[in-house]
């Protein structure tokens, strides 16, 4: 079904782009979302008159895209039948072009996109070369991050005799979309993307629906637009416990997903279960198994996670994440080779750092065969810390070197079992 986008301000303007082939086209009955149908014999015709239901007439623009024979066959009736709509003829023309040249096609279209102050664009292909559509795609993605405007591909499907109804047709570039997202977050811990993405099928459901049991299903998405939003502040603050905390709500959340058939309600289901699932394979690693933060128990479950945390952001080469956590995870796996329990208190944490700092200080005089590994890492990476966290404003020279002879210490670091870091403390 055509989905008609919201007014958002006496701005908001449409442009209709329709193909109209050599069939002899006959009256029959097109169908809309909510019921409406309308009777008429050009699909191009049908969606301009449900346009202009919600909108002035001066609210937008059509399009009719020609051979030179489709055009010596229907233009005439295209005119006169606009006309009759009090539609001007400074708001519809017609541009020809070859089915064998359509490069010079897509440049026509995005200079005229490019001239005009528009916000959403309708592209009807019903009527289309059967392989233009396959071309349309790549394009039609450039145009819509070119201009900023939303874009709806259209099809009407059906017979002559039982009608036809419009249908969504964006398959490929919203699945291109959800592909980006997807991307987005797991290679930047980023999920503001796939936020939008949900937040915009939210807001569809909630003004389609009026089932207690669907705005169930329908709040849980916009739950989960919520979360992926938290998710992306915590991580990238380097917060692993409320990175933890929300990585816990999410995975919920997708469990909620499958067990109340929440992927029903999307266009493509089996593309957003398949997404969620490789999100999900990297929330699992880094979700904490506490609900409250008073909760926490370091244990080997618990260092685990913060490793985990550490490794994704090396995977990403988010290096600056890595190298503030490095300091915050040896802390810990003090803490937890001491069997210290009140690892979050600040004077007790500041006391280990003191207690390395201390140490080291001391092995320099004496000879450094009394440093053990976590102590060396530690020399190594924190004037590296210092300088990000100055962000170069004092007299620290930028890290030699950086961040490649610090990659092998930073994968180390992460990489060492609880019975390793324990046998550092005895």
């Amino acid at each position: 079904m055509l989905m008609r986008t919201e007014d958002k301000t006496s701005k908001n303007k449409w442009q209709l782009i329709s193909f109209v082939g050599t069939t002899n086209y006959q009256d029959t009955t097109y169908s809309f979302e909510e019921g409406n149908t309308i009777n008429e014999k050009f699909c191009g015709i049908a969606l301009t008159k449900y346009l202009l239901k919600n909108s002035p007439k001066d609210s937008g623009a059509i399009l009719f895209l020609c051979t030179k024979e489709s055009y010596e066959m229907h233009a005439s009736s295209l005119k006169e039948k606009l006309e009759n709509m009090g539609i001007s003829n400074k708001q519809y023309e017609f541009l020809f072009f070859s089915e064998n040249n359509q490069r010079d096609l897509f440049a026509e279209l995005f200079e005229k996109l490019r001239k005009l102050e528009v916000e959403t664009l309708y592209l009807d292909i019903t009527n289309t070369f059967r392989d233009i559509p396959f071309l349309l795609y790549p394009e039609l993605l450039f145009f819509r991050e070119t201009f900023k405007i939303e874009i709806q591909v259209l099809y009407a499907r059906g017979t002559l005799k039982e009608g036809f109804s419009f249908e969504k047709a964006n398959a490929s570039t919203e699945i291109i979309d959800w592909l980006f997202a997807t991307k987005i977050f797991i290679n930047k811990g980023e999920g503001k993307e796939f936020a939008k993405l949900l937040d915009k099928i939210y807001q569809q459901l909630k003004a389609l629906s009026s089932s207690p049991d669907d705005f169930k299903k329908i709040n849980l998405i916009n739950k989960m637009s919520k979360y992926m939003n938290e998710f992306s502040v915590h991580f990238n603050s380097v917060d692993i416990y409320t990175v933890g905390k929300s990585a816990w709500t999410l995975t919920e959340i997708i469990e909620k997903f499958e067990k109340e058939d929440v992927f029903a309600l999307f266009d493509y289901p089996w593309v957003i279960k398949t997404m969620l699932n490789q999100i999900s394979s990297y929330l699992e690693k880094v979700k904490c198994s506490w609900k409250q933060k008073s909760e926490i128990e370091l244990n080997a479950q618990e260092i685990i996670r913060e490793q985990n945390i550490l490794k994704w952001y090396l995977e990403i080469e988010d290096y600056k994440s890595a190298i503030v956590l490095f300091r915050e995870l040896i802390i810990n796996y003090y803490f937890y080779g001491k069997q210290i329990k009140s690892f979050l208190k600040h004077e007790l944490r500041d006391d280990i750092t003191k207690e390395i700092t201390s140490n080291l200080k001391e092995c320099t005089k004496e000879g450094s065969e009394k440093i053990n590994e976590l102590e060396m890492i530690w020399e190594e990476l924190s004037p590296v810390r210092n300088y990000i966290s100055h962000t170069g404003s004092k007299q620290d020279h930028f890290p030699r070197n950086y961040p490649e002879n610090h990659l092998p210490t930073l994968k180390k670091l992460a990489a060492y079992t609880t019975d390793e870091i324990l046998s550092f403390f005895k």
